[in-house]
């Protein structure tokens, strides 16, 4: 790589969308995060950041669909978000809050987690998702969370039907442990 250049923050603002709309399920999963937005160029991003708030939700869901399980948690965190929380996600700022939406995710990888039981990051991830739903199940009306129990979202084909890959799980873990943008980026993610 010697004698390459390394691009700009809108230059991989912009790699990472279109790799995210191209279908590839880690940028995808990384996309929706927003974490590839830095507080430091900002405003040098606005362009991308309109691009991001039309296109986030519906790649996260794509990613979702395809058996993502960190944007299966970013999304249900974007959706159960208070839009009056100034620390929200990026990703709770593109879309609309829907607690219960977010809860029948929560269960859907209480399901896929509890079916990885035996990983090691499995045991670290399942507390976490557990608090989310015991919050929603409080605040949202009972007939709601009924629905959510009964109809969990599905993530990729199954549904928690089979077990998340390690790779999965690490994504997972790295997503719910970081703090502040960044997240767990690096290039290894896309190879």
């Amino acid at each position: 790589c010697e004698g390459v250049e390394t691009p700009s923050s809108t230059e991989i603002v912009r790699y990472m969308r279109e790799a995210a709309s191209a279908g590839h399920p880690q940028a995808a999963s990384y996309y929706a995060t927003g974490d590839m937005f830095d507080n430091s160029d900002m405003l040098d991003n606005l362009p991308e950041l309109a691009l991001y708030r039309d296109n986030a939700e519906s790649i996260a869901l794509a990613a979702v669909a395809q058996g993502d399980l960190r944007a299966a948690w970013e999304l249900a965190r974007a959706y159960a978000s208070d839009p009056d929380d100034r620390r929200r996600p990026l990703l709770a700022q593109a879309v609309d809050p829907q607690p219960a939406t977010a809860l029948s995710l929560l269960y859907a990888l209480r399901s896929s987690i509890g079916n990885a039981s035996a990983a090691g990051d499995a045991q670290t991830l399942m507390p976490q998702v557990q608090e989310r739903i015991a919050v929603l199940e409080q605040r949202l009306p009972s007939a709601d969370v009924a629905r959510a129990r009964s109809q969990p979202a599905k993530i990729g084909s199954g549904a928690g039907a089979g077990l998340p890959g390690a790779g999965a799980l690490q994504r997972l873990s790295g997503a719910m442990s970081s703090r502040g943008r960044g997240g767990d980026w690096s290039r290894d993610i896309c190879d």
